[in-house]
Formats: C-alpha cells, structure tokens, sequence
C-alpha cells in the first residue's frame, strides 16, 4: 500500500491512524519516513494509534526534520 503511494503525486492528506503495527513491521517505519522525504505534496499525516516502535518513530521524526 505505501509503495503505491510514493508514485501518487497529488496525495495531500492520509490518515493511517488506528492501524496496527508491531515491532516486526520495521519495513512500514522506514516506509514512512521515505514517504515524507520524497513526497512535497503530503501535508497532514496522521499516524495516531499506529502501535509503532521506538527506533520507526525515531527514524520517522528524523525524516520530518529533514523534510
């Protein structure tokens, strides 16, 4: 799903809110960061509740500072 994502270049809001990852979806984590490194279209982001670990959300907020 996210993959197909970084090919749309009008996305302006996505809500992923509520959606369960674990400590064994790191692949999503980094996703995510690249997705807000690449895409300057995306302005509301919504990852509440998305059960991700520590080091993603880490890796997540490093990408956001970067964009």
């Amino acid at each position: 799903m996210i993959k197909s994502i970084f090919e749309n270049t009008t996305i302006r809001i996505l809500n992923l809110s509520n959606s369960v990852m674990n400590h064994k979806d790191h692949e999503f984590g980094v996703l995510l960061g690249r997705l807000v490194l690449v895409n300057k279209t995306l302005v509301h982001l919504d990852v509440s509740h998305c059960k991700l670990g520590s080091y993603d959300m880490v890796y997540f907020a490093l990408c956001l500072m970067e964009n």
